[in-house]
């Protein structure tokens, strides 16, 4: 692994590490996008890990450049980190991570620098923060068929109080045996269908499935590509309960300005829009 000495001038470590990543690009396994990824994370200690994207004919499969980096890093005993930089072949675009990425990195740490590139090497500075707000990490953990329909032309307060009460119920059927932390998810499609869902987990934990995306596939998997609303519960009493950034990726396939509740035990709720909660982010609109 490479080394930059951090102590120095600030722009010429991050120029240093932005170089990393385009050099890291050259060696992406990407038959099926064609769209290559380079990234290069700065452990704490100035040790560098570089990471591809590596595609897989299972789509699913693949993984991305920045997990790739990250992956690398902890299997070498890093779990602190000052900056990741991402490169891609976009001229007038700046690359930025998928939910699911920054979840990843939000593992670890919300206050450190993300650095989204264009293929000149110019950049814009984010923390993990600013890229996943309302997060949902590791200190939540420590602290804890036919589908119904709502006639969303009634009182809009009425039709909010209903779906986060359906996304409570659907907690009820939530299989954690692993993490004992319930999650419920009501999605309402924009011709009133609410399709529920809770986490199902898998002993192999990263097979397991989140709520939201529970919710979300049983709701593609009968026609439905278009929502107006989102609610999700948990237990927590004095925390509303945010999707992690892989779920906020799924709902980012199906638009932008869409409603996602996050709501307490009590049913109180914050309510933000999905391009709120992934700003900056990379959809459907990238590809084409």
């Amino acid at each position: 692994m490479a080394n930059l000495k951090i102590g120095e001038c600030r722009e010429e470590w991050i120029k240093q590490l932005i170089e990393k990543s385009q050099e890291a690009k050259a060696f992406a396994y990407c038959p099926y996008s064609k769209f290559r990824v380079g990234a290069a994370l700065l452990a704490n200690d100035g040790t560098v890990f570089t990471g591809c994207n590596v595609e897989n004919a299972c789509y699913n499969l693949g993984l991305c450049a920045e997990r790739t980096a990250m992956t690398k890093a902890v299997s070498e005993g890093h779990k602190s980190f000052k900056a990741i930089a991402i490169a891609s072949d976009m001229k007038d675009q700046l690359i930025s991570p998928c939910g699911a990425c920054r979840q990843f990195m939000r593992e670890f740490g919300e206050n450190w620098s993300v650095f989204l590139t264009k293929l000149d090497g110019s950049y814009t500075e984010m923390t993990v923060k600013d890229l996943l707000p309302v997060s949902f990490g590791p200190d939540n953990l420590a602290k804890m068929s036919i589908m119904p329909k709502l006639k969303i032309g009634e009182c809009r307060e009425e039709w909010i109080k209903q779906l986060i009460q359906k996304s409570q119920e659907a907690k009820t059927f939530a299989y954690c045996p692993y993490s004992n932390f319930r999650v419920g998810a009501a999605l309402l499609a924009n011709d009133g269908t609410v399709f529920t869902g809770c986490n199902v987990e898998n002993a192999c934990y990263n097979l397991g499935l989140c709520a939201e995306r529970t919710a979300m596939t049983k709701a593609v998997s009968e026609g439905h590509k278009s929502f107006k609303a989102i609610a999700i519960a948990s237990d927590m009493k004095d925390q509303l309960i945010s999707p992690c950034g892989g779920c906020r990726q799924f709902m980012r396939e199906f638009g932008e300005n869409w409603s996602v509740f996050l709501t307490k035990l009590d049913g109180s709720y914050t309510e933000m829009t999905v391009k709120d909660l992934l700003p900056v982010s990379f959809g459907p609109d990238n590809l084409a």
